[in-house]
């Protein structure tokens, strides 16, 4: 496949990805943060099944996508750093850590609290469960941090991409840190939409993009 054709690929699976995680929220909505009462989490498992598990199928399909778009950027920082490299691979295997930690978290957590409520477990446990999920973002905000601060440096020195992209990625891998010993909660919103945003910035880039990378510098 071509530079260009699959500079493409990736960045139409980059904004699908995106498009498909942000939809698919409001079909879900917000599950019970940690400490949520019993009530708030019957309320949430009285949600209808069928628009629960449509908002679960549309962030799976984003989640697939979204590791072609990851396959398609490792190749421009890989490219960038040159031979021998190893930050970009580092960079991969942070993000594939972050996807498979989030992926596990919402197919245990989301799927197996949702049935075990509708079949009468006390929601107590099933607070719990999702107590669990919670957690399971946080430490996919953790591992994160490592995609986009890798990015970040290979970008910033190697010209992977357009220089505010490297910032931009360092002030999300920054905003990252800072909020895990937060814990798991709203104050982990933030992160992750700028997470998506730059996602969508760099998925955009890969669509316009036509010159080459440039040769890599010592």
């Amino acid at each position: 496949m071509s530079e260009r054709a699959s500079n493409v690929v990736g960045g139409i699976c980059g904004l699908v990805a995106v498009a498909l995680l942000v939809g698919g929220f409001p079909f879900t909505g917000a599950t019970p943060e940690p400490g949520a009462s019993a009530d708030d989490v019957a309320q949430y498992l009285s949600r209808s099944s069928a628009q629960t598990w449509t908002g679960i199928y549309l962030e799976f399909f984003g989640l697939a996508l979204l590791i072609v778009f990851v396959g398609r950027l490792w190749a421009l920082l890989r490219e960038a750093e040159g031979e021998g490299g190893w930050i970009a691979t580092t960079a991969l295997g942070a993000a594939l850590a972050a996807l498979t930690v989030l992926v596990m978290g919402d197919a245990t957590t989301m799927g197996a609290a949702f049935s075990a409520g509708r079949h009468g477990l006390d929601p107590a446990v099933v607070g719990g469960m999702y107590t669990v999920q919670w957690y399971a973002d946080l430490a996919f905000g953790a591992v994160n941090a490592v995609f986009f601060a890798a990015a970040s440096v290979l970008v910033l020195r190697r010209g992977a991409l357009p220089t505010w992209l490297g910032w931009f990625a360092l002030v999300v891998a920054i905003a990252l840190v800072v909020t895990v010993p937060f814990g798991p909660g709203t104050t982990m919103e933030p992160p992750h939409i700028l997470g998506f945003l730059w996602i969508v910035s760099v998925s955009v880039v890969m669509l316009v993009r036509r010159a080459a990378l440039p040769a890599p510098s010592d």
